[in-house]
């Protein structure tokens, strides 16, 4: 596959205050990689190169010889080495056309390795490894369009050492690293550099349309301004006027009270959730006003096109967080694991000729792993046999011995809800406001009169136990916890734990849940 690894590190022009060649500055960070290789300011200083395991210092090639150097190396049979390898290979790809035969990228596995939580940049690595510390030499080229012999003599021994480091990590990593891991990070890295899914620009441009015309219609249909649905008081004012009382919460963080108009405000989503179309259509105006997320994601999904031949790199980052999954790149202002299912944007990114794009899930993934984590073996056995474990837990959560996924859909959604929750410390309080927006494609709750009347509780016990929690501390979750008790009697099958008054399932002798895994 390749028989040489070549370590390299680039050194860019870029400027962090405003200049005349860059009124608005000219930095990774305001700007996404994507846009800031693709800018017609940039310009590769020089880059620094060293061939993995040879003796000898690294060597800077400056910007009028790259091209030269570049056309030397038999790219099919070279490897390449980089930290943070999703900016220099991009740089490599784009710039200079070239796809290496394989891609390491010593940050990518040292998320892997270490963590995230402990820090993974180069002066964090060379600390870690004991090395020469990072330099700093790069403050001298902020804000010039063109070096000075000096700073290019001081940024090309900057960049020198900062490859002689990328050799010492890829040397303390490499050997505990397993190979299909290396395949997986290359994967990873070529997603963005070489990247392969088209866009439908026509349809993302219908996407904006769209946003923009439903949002003049809500406002046409209720004859109010856009900024009376985005001030808060104003707001307040408008369901004033209808004879709505303006939901209140006390703030977490003044303490002082404060309208409950965020979507997850549990009075909020009553409201929005009520029988008062009026107030119902106003709630859905105010959320469209405020969330301007699809059409601020499909003008950055149609800039993206415009600058890239209308082709979408993907900016995910390998073992992105604690559980090492992706996850999207810091500042690339997209992510693409969150797009709304069905939606325009989904709908825009096109496969290249003779494939097709489809959504990959595997079954029931976080309780298998947690089971086994876990040690859970009862509920091992109930995957093994094939059953559906979400209505198996319904069944004891409602208290209904027959509730299954036909029949019950919408209890069933909700006791994988639960039971998902339950395993990653989900606290009731929580649990019970995500009943409200319908948590994982579940129906949302409504906490109206006929609900209350089902319970044999009042409003404002519901308000109480909704809203009680979160700026009450432990003494309010202890009392939630009784409020809770008093809306519903405890079957025997559950018993507290904890003095929140959190529920567990008796479900066999097993080895506890761990609090962490």
């Amino acid at each position: 596959m390749f028989n040489k690894i070549l370590i390299l590190d680039a050194e860019t022009r870029w400027s962090k205050k405003a200049v005349d060649w860059a009124p608005d500055t000219y930095t990774l960070s305001n700007m996404t990689t994507e846009e800031y290789i693709r800018s017609s300011l940039f310009k590769a200083f020089g880059f620094g190169f060293k061939y993995y395991g040879e003796e000898g210092a690294p060597i800077y090639i400056t910007h009028p010889f790259l091209k030269k150097f570049f056309g030397s190396i038999d790219w099919t049979t070279t490897a390449v080495v980089a930290h943070n390898a999703q900016f220099d290979i991009a740089i490599l790809t784009w710039i200079y056309g070239i796809k290496p035969a394989f891609i390491f990228d010593t940050l990518s596995m040292a998320r892997a390795l270490y963590g995230i939580d402990v820090g993974n940049s180069a002066k964090k690595l060379a600390e870690r490894f004991n090395l020469p510390p990072k330099g700093f030499a790069t403050q001298s080229s902020d804000g010039l369009y063109e070096l000075t012999a000096e700073v290019e003599k001081e940024l090309a021994d900057y960049c020198k050492h900062d490859v002689f480091l990328c050799e010492k990590f890829l040397d303390n990593m490499l050997p505990q690293f397993p190979k299909k891991e290396l395949k997986l990070i290359d994967a990873t890295i070529r997603m963005f550099t070489e990247p392969q899914l088209a866009l439908d620009k026509d349809l993302l441009q219908t996407a904006i349309s769209d946003d923009e015309s439903l949002r003049a219609s809500l406002l046409g249909k209720l004859n109010v301004k856009e900024e009376e649905l985005a001030s808060n008081d104003k707001f307040a004012a408008v369901l004033s006027a209808i004879g709505i009382d303006p939901p209140t919460k006390i703030s977490p963080t003044t303490g002082k009270e404060a309208y409950a108009f965020a979507k997850n405000d549990a009075l909020f989503q009553q409201i929005l959730n009520g029988d008062n179309e009026e107030a119902v259509l106003l709630c859905e105006a105010r959320m469209k006003v405020k969330s301007t997320q699809e059409r601020t994601r499909a003008q950055r999904f149609l800039d993206i096109a415009g600058r890239a031949d209308g082709l979408l790199p993907v900016p995910v980052n390998y073992a992105h967080t604690r559980t090492l999954r992706w996850g999207a790149a810091k500042g690339s202002n997209i992510n693409m694991q969150n797009l709304k299912r069905g939606g325009k944007l989904r709908k825009s990114i096109i496969a290249p000729p003779g494939y097709k794009c489809v959504a990959g899930d595997l079954s029931q993934i976080e309780p298998r792993v947690l089971a086994h984590l876990a040690d859970f073996t009862e509920l091992l056995e109930i995957f093994k046999s094939g059953e559906d474990v979400y209505s198996l837990f319904g069944r004891i959560m409602f208290g209904m011995p027959t509730l299954n996924k036909e029949e019950n859909p919408e209890l069933r959604q909700s006791s994988k809800s639960a039971m998902l929750g339950c395993g990653f410390r989900l606290g009731w309080a929580s649990f019970a406001s995500q009943l409200l927006v319908g948590f994982l494609g579940a129906p949302p709750v409504r906490y109206d009169r006929a609900f209350m009347k089902q319970l044999g509780i009042s409003g404002q016990t519901v308000v109480e136990f909704m809203t009680g929690y979160p700026h009450e501390g432990r003494r309010g979750a202890a009392a939630g916890a009784e409020r809770l008790e008093r809306m519903m009697e405890i079957p025997p099958h559950v018993h507290r734990q904890g003095t929140a008054g959190s529920l567990r399932l008796r479900q066999g002798n097993h080895r506890p849940l761990p609090t962490r895994v």
